[in-house]
């Protein structure tokens, strides 16, 4: 069974170097490349942001009380795989 938390972590942990990196881009003066990585994990996190609200509709209208963490896991991992 996924935690929240887990699921979390699993998601940001990848991305916090990619921030880093925009971090350090910038810092250096690299500035289309620090935008270039900082659209990235925009990009990510919107797909992250539209897939969570697909999953909460779902359960809404299915008349769920517990939410399915591992299908929004597995979306998750769909989006940050590709």
């Amino acid at each position: 069974m996924a935690s929240l938390q887990g699921l979390a972590a699993a998601i940001l942990m990848p991305n916090l170097s990619r921030i880093s990196m925009a971090a350090t881009a910038y810092s250096k003066g690299e500035l289309e490349y620090a935008a270039y990585l900082s659209d990235q994990v925009t990009y990510l996190f919107d797909k992250m942001e539209e897939c969570l609200g697909i999953v909460l509709l779902e359960a809404l209208q299915n008349g769920a009380t517990v939410l399915d963490l591992k299908k929004l896991e597995n979306l998750f991992y769909y989006i940050f795989d590709t």
